[in-house]
């Protein structure tokens, strides 16, 4: 992460573009998805209260 800051303050636009896109894309914080929030249902948080449990156990 720190080589691609340092990219944005390369004199080349495209490079600093292209960096700038980057950390936009996968280090900002302003695009977090709302849809990993838990439910909350009577003060209780749950995150998919609808989820089936296999019978066979974990498996890898």
């Amino acid at each position: 992460l720190d080589k691609i800051e340092q990219l944005q303050t390369h004199e080349n636009v495209e490079i600093y573009k292209l960096a700038y896109d980057i950390i936009e894309q996968y280090f900002s914080e302003d695009t977090d998805d709302t849809n990993l929030a838990p439910q909350v249902a009577d003060g209780n948080f749950e995150f998919d209260p609808a989820a089936t449990i296999p019978s066979e156990g974990f498996k890898f």
